[in-house]
């Protein structure tokens, strides 16, 4: 009941939850601060009513304190004069019984002559009024069989010798209450009434100010939500956008990567073809004794230069052929042909489970190791090189690192326009798939760059 109970609290609205929450309150409110304002006015009545009866007790039986306090009983002539007194006040004063108890219980003197002499445990208001205090109620009658059901004040008023002296006697009267206790009821009523109307006053007035609250914060809470909603759908617009170029630019470098090996093709087939015939025709024009001659020794220095320079070419935009051959293969062709061409030492680091990407990163990772390791023999002077890749939970990492001198300035900036066009080159190849590219340089400790490629283009 209670997990049904929630959701259908929490999608009321503010005002609603507090106009529910707030009655509860006003409830719990009401019922006790109605119920201690007629207690109080209760407590005032009965003490008002038992002080007025103390006064006339106290002056009605000055006669005969004395008497009840030398004795501790009363003449027959007292008994006599006290029951005629209060037969001609009583009905004026609406008493319908009367009785006077000595501190120890036993009753000398009642309205009801068959109830003088018994003796009744002391308890209740009568053992409040022999410790000194007047004890007023309106509906425990504790001595009254005859009153059951009806509407009296029961009094207890304890008589005493002197103003502070010892209790000589009790005064016990039951006066009809019935008009006092219907105005006391009435007055409860109209006290419950005002109380109830306060508090609904105030919880009107401060629902209103709430509800206006409410309704500003559904208002903003709406357009939240709405522009969320629209920033939700433009984030997705954009993930969308940036996969897309992504794409696009994987495509691109396949394209690119094919691009330059038909070029690398053409310049060994075109020009590298022409080179070597014209190599072979010099030696046809110059037999034997050409070699002594200055003209051909210059002429056959210029076509091996050209046909070195077209070989470095070709090698530089030309891959190994790595369609067919995993990452590892791959990568440990291009440092093998590396340390071939340049007579440079490479470390080369491979795991054993190294993991097999797609075609476009792995093209990206095999440019990546060929460039940094041509920048390092460039940059480094031929410094020894050190080369790794492994996999990770985001994907594969891949880190080439030399020992030469380091860069002159902090490379470390996403902004690639201040870095070396090779650099750059780098870290548009790696961010185009969705990875991320870093330089670690130390002047005089050398240069790593790290590049983190995702599996997937």
């Amino acid at each position: 009941m209670v997990v049904e109970t929630i959701p259908r609290w929490s999608t009321l609205s503010l005002s609603r939850q507090f106009i529910l929450l707030s009655s509860v309150l006003l409830l719990l409110a009401v019922a006790l601060l109605g119920q201690w304002v007629s207690t109080r006015i209760q407590d005032a009545v009965e003490e008002d009513v038992g002080h007025r009866a103390a006064i006339f007790l106290e002056h009605f039986l000055e006669p005969y304190i004395g008497e009840l306090a030398v004795t501790g009983d009363l003449s027959p002539q007292s008994r006599a004069a006290i029951s005629a007194d209060l037969a001609r006040i009583s009905k004026g004063l609406n008493v319908l019984q009367t009785r006077l108890w000595t501190p120890g219980g036993r009753i000398l003197l009642a309205s009801d002559p068959g109830l003088e002499g018994r003796t009744l445990p002391v308890a209740g208001s009568l053992a409040e009024a022999v410790a000194g205090r007047i004890a007023v109620e309106s509906e425990d009658h504790l001595h009254s069989e005859t009153l059951a059901g009806r509407r009296v004040f029961e009094v207890y008023v304890p008589i005493r010798s002197a103003p502070g002296g010892p209790v000589v006697a009790v005064a016990e009267f039951y006066q009809d209450g019935a008009a006092l206790l219907s105005i006391l009821g009435w007055t409860r009523t109209q006290t419950w009434a005002i109380v109830a109307l306060v508090s609904l006053g105030l919880l009107a007035g401060v629902y209103g100010l709430v509800d206006r609250g409410s309704a500003t914060i559904q208002r903003q809470r709406a357009e939240i939500e709405a522009r969320v909603a629209e920033l939700t759908r433009l984030l997705h617009h954009n993930e969308f956008l940036r996969r897309r170029i992504q794409q696009a630019s994987s495509r691109s470098a396949e394209d690119s990567e094919t691009q330059m090996r038909r070029i690398g093709a053409d310049l060994h087939d075109g020009i590298g073809q022409l080179l070597t015939i014209a190599s072979l025709r010099l030696e046809q024009l110059f037999p034997q004794g050409g070699v002594h001659n200055g003209n051909y020794l210059l002429v056959k220095s210029m076509l091996d230069d050209a046909m070195t320079e077209v070989r470095a070419m070709v090698a530089g935009l030309a891959l190994p052929q790595m369609q067919g051959l995993p990452l590892a293969a791959a990568v440990s062709t291009i440092v093998m042909k590396h340390r071939h061409r340049t007579s440079t030492e490479v470390r080369l680091t491979l795991p054993d489970d190294l993991d097999e990407p797609s075609n476009p990163v792995k093209l990206a990772i095999c440019r990546f190791v060929q460039e940094g390791l041509s920048n390092a023999f460039k940059h480094a002077h031929g410094a020894p090189c050190a080369v790794g890749v492994r996999s990770d939970a985001a994907g594969l990492l891949v880190q080439v690192a030399d020992d030469g001198p380091g860069l002159s300035r902090p490379s470390s900036s996403p902004d690639a326009k201040r870095q070396p066009l090779g650099l750059a080159g780098l870290r548009n190849r790696v961010e185009s798939l969705g990875g991320e590219f870093r330089i670690l340089s130390t002047p005089g400790r050398g240069t790593t760059i790290i590049g983190h490629f995702p599996r997937e283009a």
